[in-house]
C-alpha cells in the first residue's frame, strides 16, 4: 500500500516514522466510524505488487481469487490498516525517508501486519 510518511521522534519509544497510508477518500467520512469501530475492505494487488482498494463493507466480504479481505480498525479517529508507525534504530532515519510503500502480510482473519517499507522501485530499504 502506498504511504505518506512523516518523521517524528518519541523520547520514550525512540525514532519512528508516522505512517499515513493512501486509503480511499470514502473512508475519511465513513458512517461506521462512529458506530462500530470496525470496517472491512476488499483490496487487489496489481502486476507490480502494489495493493489498492475496491470497496468497503461492514461485514467480511466474499472476495474473488485476485482479491483479499482486510479488517480496518480505527486509530486516532481515522481508519487504519493495523499500524500507524514504523520504528527504527536511532540514527537510521535517512534510510527510511525513501519509503514509498508498506509491505504487508495478511492473515487468514484479514489482519494486515506491516513487515517492511520499500522505496519507489519496490525494493526493500
Amino acid at each position: 500500500f502506498e504511504l505518506a510518511p512523516v518523521d517524528p521522534r518519541s523520547l520514550m519509544q525512540g525514532d519512528y516514522m508516522a505512517l499515513n497510508f493512501a486509503l480511499p477518500a470514502e473512508l475519511r467520512s465513513h458512517k461506521l466510524l462512529a458506530t462500530t469501530g470496525k470496517l472491512w475492505a476488499t483490496a487487489f494487488v496489481d502486476h507490480r505488487g502494489i495493493a489498492g482498494f475496491r470497496r468497503t463493507t461492514s461485514e467480511r466480504p466474499t472476495v474473488a481469487s485476485d482479491e483479499v479481505a482486510l479488517e480496518l480498525t480505527v486509530k486516532a479517529g481515522r481508519w487504519s490498516l493495523g499500524t500507524d508507525a514504523w520504528f527504527f534504530r536511532e540514527g537510521t532515519a535517512a534510510k527510511w525517508r525513501a519509503a514509498r510503500y508498506g509491505e504487508f502480510r495478511v492473515s487468514t482473519e484479514g489482519r494486515a501486519v506491516l513487515v517492511n517499507l520499500v522505496g519507489a522501485e519496490l525494493r526493500p530499504l
